[in-house]
């Protein structure tokens, strides 16, 4: 563990070195800045100066009626996402190293599992501080909202880590199979995916022609309202099955958005 360690410091310590050459030529410096003031004027200043805004607190009230609908909507596209992944593999396949850090190594005594914990170490680097500063600027401002926003965000991104991770190890162990078990293999791995997302999207087809109904009424003059919209998707919310397909996606984006 000391070596796996050691070994994603080096990683690390190089595409710092690497981050801050880039930095010294004018187009990446000015890109930087350029973000970080996009970032100040867009994320922080609108937080900052409507914190005591009556009509921003009657917006913050208002849109608390839709948290549940929002967490609803996010584990449909988690759901679709990672089967996406599963269905149509792209990207390439193996593990993901530099020049620079092939030469340190190659040399080094480490075990495939050891190269597969390194990769998984060092892509959370970014995934932490991606996590921290999203929670930042969109948590309550207590250390309770701070802390589930964290963890769920954080969940989020290292499961389409890992996911993309084991695909591609799966994919790789498949390769290196022979005869009909490569065939087996594959096919089991999209029956799997592929049932998953037709349940899934057979589901949801109900629910969209619903709304698509109920738009074309608003459209025509007809008495459709807002709420009949909403009532539909708190239909869907509450269908059965589509709660099984989503249990595990929704205790992922459940700790996004607080109502309190």
């Amino acid at each position: 563990m000391r070596t796996l360690f050691y070994l994603a410091g080096r990683s690390l310590r190089g595409r710092a070195v690497r981050w801050l050459r880039q930095i010294r030529q004018p187009k990446y410096a000015v890109g930087s800045l350029v973000l970080v003031v996009w970032v100040l004027l867009v994320g922080v200043r609108p937080i900052l100066t409507n914190v005591d805004d009556l009509a921003f607190m009657g917006f913050v009230d208002e849109f608390k009626r839709f948290i549940p609908l929002i967490r609803f909507g996010a584990a449909i596209l988690f759901a679709i996402v990672l089967t996406v992944m599963w269905v149509v593999p792209l990207g390439k396949l193996g593990l993901p190293f530099h020049q620079a850090e092939l030469h340190i190594l190659l040399p080094a005594p480490v075990t495939r599992r050891n190269l597969i914990q390194l990769v998984m170490l060092r892509a959370q680097v970014p995934i932490v501080l991606t996590a921290t500063i999203i929670s930042l600027l969109s948590s309550d401002g207590t250390g309770g909202g701070f802390a589930r926003s964290w963890i769920s965000i954080w969940l989020i991104f290292s499961i389409f880590e890992w996911s993309s991770r084991f695909r591609a190890m799966h994919f790789l162990r498949l390769r290196s199979l022979r005869g009909s078990a490569v065939r087996v293999g594959y096919g089991i791995t999209m029956a799997v995916a592929a049932t998953y997302g037709i349940v899934l999207v057979l589901r949801l087809r109900r629910v969209v022609v619903e709304v698509q109904q109920t738009l074309l009424t608003v459209m025509d003059g007809g008495n459709a309202r807002l709420k009949d919209i909403l009532d539909v998707l708190e239909s869907a919310r509450q269908d059965a099955v589509l709660t099984i397909l989503l249990k595990p996606f929704l205790w992922v984006a459940g700790p996004l958005m607080t109502e309190s």
